[in-house]
């Protein structure tokens, strides 16, 4: 019997029902979180093993792209993967499921998951470093994004996205109902409230992987490339769009430990990557809160920081001003 047979999760009735069950199948798999990591990755898959032991010991989901890299790093396939995602956004839009735990101080109930991430949701970031050596440009000056995903035969693609609400058209917002006070859509400049000569854009984690871009503010005046982009994913929720000239569009995508990474495609199902975006109550016109629309938390700039290269995570609301952010027209 294989640990995927021994761990069938379409039954499971709670959220700490199905960490129980992930602990199983990473039981009967036989592998160490270092060696989960490295299978991972081996896939163009990010599977930190800080974050997978964190939620291995918490009684609440874990996000899907964290879900679909362990079950595929555990030895499932892509069908596998995406039952155990299924389960999970099943669970998290279940009004009477109990809170086995808080989130945080505020007594934020667990955070609930978006739909199922497919295949085409995985990062490559191995891949768009061979794009950009084909098209031999310096990997420094690209930002080397990890916008490139498998296609059904597993092969890179390097398409830009077709997905709807993804594409950046001239008449795509045309039509759409608009919450009130949220920003208008199209070519935007994001601004966190506390350090305003600095803009959100590309660039990468402190101390983490070299390839991977992530947001981060850094000097307005060299924040393009990428240019911004707000596209609607619905009433009063957007897709935040980066267009690079070489590499093309990529959706902003929480991913593990909060970080937000480009996505070739972007899907509104995929509320990882839908972003509602709120008027800051009492703190002035054009400054907002950003709130992924899965956990309904916010986004902020890690450690409280105001100096370039911090990034922009997505954590527990606080109320504090370095998760404001000043969103204009460019």
């Amino acid at each position: 019997m294989t640990p995927h047979e021994e761990t069938r999760i379409g039954d499971v009735r709670t959220a700490a029902e199905y960490v129980a069950r992930m602990r199983r199948l990473k039981e009967s798999s036989g592998l160490t979180f270092r060696q989960l990591e490295q299978r991972a990755a081996g896939e163009g898959r990010f599977l930190a093993r800080s974050t997978l032991s964190d939620a291995l010991r918490r009684g609440a989901l874990p996000r899907p792209d964290v879900i679909e890299a362990f079950v595929r790093a555990c030895g499932g396939d892509r069908e596998r993967a995406q039952e155990w995602v299924r389960a999970a956004e099943r669970l998290g839009k279940d009004p009477v499921r109990p809170q086995e735990s808080a989130d945080g101080a505020d007594g934020r109930p667990p955070s609930g998951l978006p739909a199922a991430s497919g295949p085409g949701g995985s990062v490559r970031r191995r891949a768009a470093l061979l794009l950009a050596g084909a098209l031999g440009i310096s990997l420094l000056a690209l930002g080397a994004w990890g916008l490139l995903s498998p296609r059904t035969d597993g092969r890179a693609s390097a398409r830009p996205p077709a997905a709807a609400g993804a594409k950046a058209g001239a008449g795509e917002d045309a039509g759409a109902g608009a919450a009130a006070g949220a920003p208008s859509p199209g070519w935007s400049r994001i601004r966190p409230v506390r350090s305003p000569a600095l803009c959100v854009t590309e660039g990468r984690e402190r101390g983490g992987d070299p390839n991977r871009a992530v947001a981060v503010q850094r000097a307005c005046s060299g924040a393009v490339p990428p240019r911004t982009r707000l596209t609607r994913a619905g009433d009063g929720a957007f897709f935040v769009v980066w267009r690079h000239p070489q590499l093309g569009d990529g959706c902003l995508t929480v991913i593990g430990e909060g970080l937000l990474e480009p996505w070739e495609d972007c899907r509104k199902d995929r509320l990882a990557q839908v972003f509602r975006i709120e008027p800051a109550r009492d703190a002035g016109p054009g400054r907002y809160l950003l709130h992924p629309e899965y956990s309904g938390r916010c986004l902020g700039v890690r450690g409280d920081g105001r100096d370039a290269g911090a990034e922009i995570v997505e954590e527990q609301c606080t109320g504090r001003d370095d998760q404001l952010f000043v969103i204009e027209a460019e």
